[in-house]
């Protein structure tokens, strides 16, 4: 394995000298077993007392042989040590070009960094996407809430002091609070969900209870029927649900009844 020199900021091209010194330390292993097998070669020549010429022309002949061999491996490790280089240089990470692996071990290395360099891209495309949504979210979300400040501003400005208006309005601004609270508390629901057997009935009921100005103010009719039974569910997201429906249909309904049950039995 060729190592970056450490702490220093690298050009384009790799420094050579510092290349190699790097090259012959990763292969000096290879080089003590080459430099080996020629003196056991030349051993044995001495031991059948054998001239010098043909001792030195075979030393010559495998020097020759691995010569061609030796520089293709160093040209090889050049070209990947200069493509990760180039890699590291990269402002924006992308699937990089590592290009052919000579081995099993370089091979797996390969494998192993795009399986991780795939799941970091996945998890930022979703994050984008989760931000987004986040965005979208909170502009709705500030358009909505200016509606009840913007009637308390105007009735500050015509001196209207009726109680039953002001409490819709604060009522209407607590529960966009809550709104943005929970979907806050979205992202780790998991984590923080308890489930638990509810009865439906006094869930229902404390709902309707905290929107009752509203519901008076507009003389509206509560029909709660059907919700004897129990279910498994996490209360304060099953609340939550209750009191955003009925603050809607608070909202959207001028005159009539309210109804809240369960169709089929439980």
């Amino acid at each position: 394995m060729i190592l970056l020199l450490p702490g220093k900021e690298w050009a384009i091209k790799l420094d050579k000298k510092y290349f190699l010194i790097c090259y012959l330390k990763d292969k000096y292993k290879v080089m003590v077993v080459f430099c080996g097998l020629i003196v056991c070669n030349v051993f044995m020549y001495f031991l059948y007392d054998v001239r010098m010429e043909p001792i030195l022309y075979t030393t010559f002949l495998l020097i020759l042989l691995v010569l061609p061999f030796a520089f293709r491996d160093l040209r090889n490790t050049y070209q990947k040590c200069e493509r990760l280089n180039n890699i590291k240089q990269a402002k924006l990470p992308a699937m990089p070009n590592l290009g052919a692996a000579d081995t099993l071990v370089e091979e797996s290395y390969q494998q192993i960094v795009k399986e991780i360099l795939q799941t970091w891209q996945n998890e930022r495309a979703n994050q984008r996407k989760i931000n987004a949504e986040r965005d979208d979210y909170y502009t709705l979300w500030t358009h909505q809430i200016k509606t009840p400040v913007y009637s308390m501003d105007l009735m500050l400005q015509t001196g209207d002091t009726t109680p039953s208006k002001w409490k819709t309005e604060l009522l209407q601004i607590s529960c966009y609070i809550d709104m943005a609270l929970k979907y806050l508390q979205l992202e780790n629901q998991y984590s923080g969900l308890f489930l638990e057997r509810v009865e439906l009935l006094p869930l229902a009921q404390e709902a309707i209870k905290k929107h009752s100005v509203v519901l008076i103010s507009k003389r509206l009719k509560i029909d709660l029927h059907d919700l004897n039974g129990t279910v498994l569910t996490d209360r304060k997201w099953l609340l939550f649900i209750l009191e955003q429906l009925v603050s809607s249909a608070a909202k959207y309904t001028e005159q009539g009844c309210i109804s809240i049950y369960q169709p089929t039995p439980l």
